[in-house]
């Protein structure tokens, strides 16, 4: 049986320098200020607008399957487009462009594909669930599988200005871990433990765009992005720290001991639909 324990309440946020020291196990994956002066992802498509719904999947007079042919898209994309169109949702990948080699979340994905090709096992390299505690404790981090471990530094980066650990936090790194282990382990139960607001929207999975935008919040926001084909998004990773995770349950019953790894994730009712936790942010 799980044993709950008490999430430390949301705290104010200290300066960026005593952070780097509260946590100096966490090493950020990017740096924020990169966006924010230079950071420009590009996007060099010119995609066709995907309906809002499969139940019209055309482009102008051509019907969906045909279009992709005439699309100008690489290859290698057209022939995951048509891979998307006859697969269950669960098979379905985001599509990244080729010019998303900037993109430090595609860099995380590529990593960890590498070790799996590598031959790292693969509860080895994620593990039954996202080790939360590795925010607060360098031991658990030291322990914690390889993905936990890279999550805990995106969530680092992110919000590298707050002190302690708080529930979005907690909620961001069970998001990004479940997300990340679907890219790489495409199945059924994969999917199923991707929070419902991350499931990939039709854009995401017919048109080419920088992985950093499957890993925004707002399904729409990630639709809009992805049509839109922006080149500066140096607000996204910023905007993400004014990120905020409410739920409608007791702050106590967050976290608890998940009963075969001992160690600190969240409490099932935190993740199922039926008592949801909202983002607010952007």
């Amino acid at each position: 049986m799980a044993n709950c324990v008490n999430q430390r309440p949301e705290s104010s946020s200290p300066d960026r320098a005593s952070q780097k020291t509260s946590r100096p196990w966490l090493t950020t994956v990017f740096d924020r200020q990169y966006f924010l002066t230079a950071g420009h992802i590009p996007c060099n498509w010119s995609p066709p607008t995907i309906p809002d719904t499969y139940e019209s999947l055309n482009f102008g007079n051509l019907p969906f399957s045909s279009s992709i042919g005439a699309n100008h898209y690489p290859l290698e994309t057209q022939q995951t487009q048509h891979q998307n169109l006859v697969s269950p949702a669960w098979a379905m990948r985001p599509i990244t462009g080729a010019s998303a080699a900037d993109d430090p979340f595609e860099a995380v994905l590529v990593g960890l594909a590498a070790d799996l090709s590598a031959g790292m096992n693969v509860d080895h390299l994620c593990g039954p669930h996202a080790f939360v505690g590795a925010l607060d404790d360098e031991s658990t981090f030291n322990r914690a599988p390889k993905l936990s471990q890279v999550v805990a530094r995106i969530v680092q980066s992110i919000k590298v200005d707050e002190g302690s650990s708080t529930f979005t936090q907690y909620a961001m790194m069970h998001w990004y871990w479940a997300l990340v282990k679907w890219m790489l382990l495409p199945t059924k139960e994969a999917y199923r433990e991707i929070p419902a607001l991350a499931k990939p929207t039709p854009s995401q999975l017919f048109v080419a765009h920088p992985r950093v935008f499957d890993f925004l919040v707002s399904p729409k926001l990630r639709d809009l992005m992805c049509q839109d084909q922006t080149t500066d998004v140096r607000w996204v990773t910023e905007g993400a720290t004014t990120i905020h995770c409410d739920w409608d349950g007791a702050l106590a019953a967050t976290l608890c001991k998940d009963g075969m790894t001992r160690e600190l994730d969240l409490n099932p009712i935190c993740k199922v639909s039926t008592t949801p936790w909202t983002f607010l942010g952007y």
